[in-house]
């Protein structure tokens, strides 16, 4: 009993370290950098900066979201990412970055899924 137990735990404390190295210490994020023509690379960065954004880690969010961006212009999440990258730096209390990556997003879809959001964004931007 004690044996199962023990590796029941091993296995618990393995998979939890994986988790860390892969997902929160961006171990994932660094191996798409690396190889970008990685199946679904595009979606897995979509999903990791989601997850971030979820557990308020915007700085995180960015960093995965600006990924998508550059390395997948074509991808069907870029413009959902754009919008993150943007939505984050307020988040993150850096209104100008925010205000220039809104921007950004009505230069490349002005008539985007996120266009009137992004449009009032910008105009609350400018009174601050």
């Amino acid at each position: 009993m004690r044996r199962g137990f023990l590796l029941f735990a091993l296995f618990v404390a393995g998979v939890f370290y994986g988790w860390n190295r892969g997902i929160s210490r961006d171990g994932l994020a660094r191996y798409i950098d690396a190889h970008p023509r990685t199946f679904k690379g595009d979606a897995l960065l979509y999903t990791l900066g989601s997850f971030h954004e979820l557990f308020n880690r915007p700085d995180r969010a960015v960093s995965m979201y600006e990924r998508v961006v550059v390395l997948y212009p074509d991808s069907p999440h870029t413009e959902a990412c754009l919008y993150g990258v943007a939505s984050n730096f307020e988040r993150l209390k850096n209104f100008a970055r925010a205000r220039q990556e809104y921007e950004k997003y009505i230069e490349e879809y002005p008539e985007g899924r996120y266009a009137v959001s992004v449009k009032k964004n910008i105009e609350f931007l400018k009174g601050l």
